[in-house]
């Protein structure tokens, strides 16, 4: 009897991936996951969106979600597709049931948990971060100013040892002989 566990992959395409490349891909995925037995839950495109940090020189990224049940064979060829694929930048498949037989699993209530942990593209703007060029005034923070508002702040007086680099003694009197 073949084991199998509920799975969800998220992988990052490049920018310029285009749908006809991500549906072969897909393709080659679903063969994977059939020829093992299991099935696929759910495909979803989260769009284009702002890498947190560059990855292979790219600042953007086309998002894609895929919950599935399959077995842990399956899960590992899945991702040696996904390492020889150029057009993927990053995967990460996350387990979110432990090992049953895949007769065992109730797929309708499996589909509905998966759709559960999906947001909707639309839901981005309302809890999505925006890009830099759209931030907009200060808010409710109000404006700076001059800052003329701080005072004379006087002398600080001694603000003791920073940290920095230490000076032997005669390195330190050297330098006072050349400001002088």
């Amino acid at each position: 009897m073949i084991m199998g566990r509920l799975y969800e992959t998220i992988l990052i395409a490049k920018p310029d991936f285009d749908q006809e490349g991500f549906e072969k891909l897909h393709t080659r995925m679903l063969k994977t996951i059939g020829d093992e037995g299991g099935l696929e839950l759910k495909l979803v495109d989260w769009g284009r969106r702002r890498l947190a940090y560059p990855i292979d020189g790219h600042r953007k990224g086309n998002y894609f979600y895929f919950g599935y049940i399959a077995s842990p064979a399956c899960l590992k060829e899945i991702h040696r597709q996904l390492r020889l694929s150029q057009e993927i930048i990053r995967f990460q498949s996350i387990t979110l049931s432990s090992s049953k037989p895949l007769g065992a699993f109730d797929i309708e209530k499996e589909r509905e948990k998966v759709v559960g942990l999906t947001p909707d593209p639309q839901d981005e703007e309302e809890f999505g971060r925006r890009d830099r060029g759209d931030r907009g005034g200060r808010g409710d923070r109000g404006d700076r100013g001059d800052r003329g508002d701080r005072g004379d702040r006087g002398d600080r007086g001694d603000r003791g040892d920073r940290g920095g680099r230490r000076r032997d003694e005669g390195e330190q009197k050297a330098q006072t002989e050349v400001k002088a």
